[in-house]
């Protein structure tokens, strides 16, 4: 697990054991506060097991461009959110958490397929939203030099973004705002997501056959459709988080996004070696549709 999932694991179990006290001081007026502590800790218990597998399973920002990369498609510049619209994102801690996310993701994909100018003009504008945001140590001027001097190694580009969004996740969760820790996941996952899907959803159709086409793309489908645990896990992470400002409107998104994916039925098909009714344009539309609506909500 890494530290950014260990942070957001700590702090749920804190705010369950702090939730589940004061509930219990209120219902059982005479059950005396260590008894009602301790029993509060156990269920914490509970709560930190459950949530530890869902922490584990949201991929981190770099994480779904990597896929991207190895699976041979062509880079698209067009689908990263230009870095000079940063200062648009300077509103409110919701605005810059979520896009924070989108540019980590952003990131990933640029160092992925060894765009490095690109990826140097992306982490400086990002230090100036960490500024923003109130996580500046997290992207400051030491990281940008290591940035800079392991540009030839993608596996140490991979450590270093990761490393980034970890401290700045750190810093919000030490300061008691973990609602913007979970957006700026959330951010980094959509944007992932949004770039696979439009991906798929560009790729000539006059060029190839169907099914040579379909060949090409089929790795790149899978990626997709290998992130609904994900989804499912970055749900109940939000849904963790208190219920107010973007996050009311994330949650419901995600849940209409989960709905897409449970009506492909993925685990059903492939038990029944249907993967042919997966691996096709028409399944992934409405999925693409709803990502770059959301995306598109979070952006502009």
């Amino acid at each position: 697990m890494t530290i950014m999932k260990k942070y957001f694991l700590h702090l749920l179990v804190i705010t369950a054991t702090l939730i589940i006290y004061s509930c219990g001081s209120k219902q059982q007026d005479t059950e005396s506060e260590s008894d009602a502590f301790d029993n509060a800790q156990e269920e914490a218990d509970e709560v930190s097991e459950s949530l530890e597998g869902v922490i584990y399973n949201i991929p981190s920002p770099a994480e779904i461009p990597w896929l991207l990369e190895a699976t041979g498609v062509e880079f698209d510049e067009s689908l990263t959110n230009g870095y000079s619209l940063v200062d648009n994102y300077k509103t409110t801690f919701d605005v810059s958490a979520l896009n924070m996310g989108i540019y980590a993701a952003d990131l990933g994909y640029l160092s992925a397929y060894d765009k490095t100018q690109d990826a140097i003009n992306y982490l400086t504008s990002m230090k100036g939203l960490a500024d923003h945001l109130g996580v500046a140590s997290a992207w400051d001027v030491e990281m940008l030099e290591r940035f800079e001097s392991n540009l030839g190694s993608k596996d140490s580009l991979y450590i270093i973004i990761e490393e980034g969004v970890e401290n700045a996740d750190k810093q919000l969760k030490n300061e008691d705002r973990s609602q913007a820790a979970a957006l700026m996941t959330t951010g980094s996952f959509i944007e992932g997501l949004y770039i696979a899907t439009q991906l798929i959803q560009s790729y000539p159709t006059d060029i190839l056959s169907t099914e040579d086409r379909m060949t090409i793309l089929t790795p790149l489908i899978r990626v997709v459709l290998e992130q609904e645990k994900s989804l499912q896990a970055l749900l109940k992470l939000a849904t963790s988080v208190p219920q107010d400002g973007m996050i009311v409107q994330v949650v419901k998104d995600l849940n209409g996004l989960d709905a897409t994916f449970t009506e492909l039925d993925i685990d059903e098909k492939i038990a029944q070696n249907q993967t042919d009714e997966l691996l096709n344009d028409v399944t992934l539309r409405n999925l693409a549709n709803q990502i770059a609506e959301m995306r598109r909500g979070i952006v502009e």
